[in-house]
């Protein structure tokens, strides 16, 4: 197999011994694959050039934080004093022995998300346990 696929490779003026496998293809450039063929030798003054690698992921926001700017609550659409509420696990939503999940549990379940957006008075009565506001009627503005 060595002398099969046995090579030489030009790497910065030097010839260096390496594996290459070239795979011919009908109607396209071929495929190829080199182990080797670069110097080992430490460069102590070599230039690196180190840049992001990944500039889509720096620039695209964050999916918890684009519903926040929305400013507006999940559950009922109000937009005063928008906060998140959160769960430790998307398990702690399937609780045992309880009779059925509220509209809050039940809409973060089917987006499988830990977090919901919601206004004051909505993320109060989900911690006390009580029926959250109703959702408002389209273009109604609430100030309570």
């Amino acid at each position: 197999m060595a002398n099969k696929f046995k090579s030489i490779s030009l790497d910065k003026g030097v010839w260096l011994r390496c594996f290459t496998v070239i795979v011919p293809r009908p109607g396209k450039d071929p495929l190829l694959a080199r182990f080797g063929g670069i110097s080992l030798k430490r460069q102590p003054f070599a230039d690196i050039e180190d840049g992001p690698t990944d500039r889509d992921r720096h620039t695209s926001r964050n999916e918890l934080i684009t519903r926040l700017l929305a400013d507006k609550c999940e559950l009922c659409g109000s937009s005063d004093e928008v906060e998140v509420h959160h769960i430790r696990k998307i398990a702690d939503l399937k609780v045992k022995g309880r009779r059925e999940r509220p509209p809050w549990a039940t809409r973060m379940a089917e987006r499988k998300r830990k977090t919901l957006v919601v206004c004051l008075p909505c993320h109060l009565a989900i911690h006390a346990g009580r029926p959250t506001r109703k959702p408002l009627a389209a273009g109604v503005k609430t100030n309570e």
